[in-house]
């Protein structure tokens, strides 16, 4: 189980790392192609938080189930 809480914590941070890199280069750099980079930021920094609150909601159920 410690695994799976692991790998949703690092899901999360990913989503969170990205969507810093994405903001601090739509401000620093002058991209000529500014959709692309938004939108693969917003679709990875989606699949990973996603993901990784799947897996918490999961888990989180899975210790509801056995404190029973």
């Amino acid at each position: 189980m410690k695994v799976r809480e692991e790998f949703a914590k690092w899901l999360l941070d990913i989503g969170k790392y990205v969507a810093t890199a994405v903001l601090i280069t739509s401000f620093l750099g002058d991209l000529g192609e500014k959709w692309m980079l938004y939108g693969f930021g917003a679709f990875t920094v989606l699949v990973c938080v996603g993901f990784g609150l799947l897996i918490v909601k999961n888990l989180n159920k899975k210790q509801t189930w056995e404190q029973l």
